[in-house]
């Protein structure tokens, strides 16, 4: 995955984080040993934690894209994603 990406790519990315964290879930559901339930349900809780982080970076560039629109300067946008810490 490349260092910077747009908010359309965050948000991509944030989908398909949540299939896998689907794909996860239905193995843990379908495991017999604990091990395995255990296992995959981990994965399952990473993956949807990782999808809520792309879509926090897409809802942060769409309202760096808005500020932008309304006037707010590179260097204001700048400001605002270091202080939101998200890199876009």
């Amino acid at each position: 995955m490349p260092g910077r990406l747009t908010g359309p790519e965050h948000a991509q990315v944030a989908l398909d984080y949540l299939e896998e964290a689907k794909v996860c879930a239905t193995r843990a559901d379908n495991a017999s040993e604990w091990e395995a339930r255990s296992a995959y349900s981990a994965q399952a809780s990473a993956c949807a934690a990782i999808a809520a982080a792309e879509l926090k970076a897409a809802d942060v560039a769409f309202r760096v894209a808005e500020m932008s629109a309304m006037g707010i300067g590179p260097r204001e946008a700048k400001d605002w994603r270091a202080v939101l810490k998200v890199e876009l």
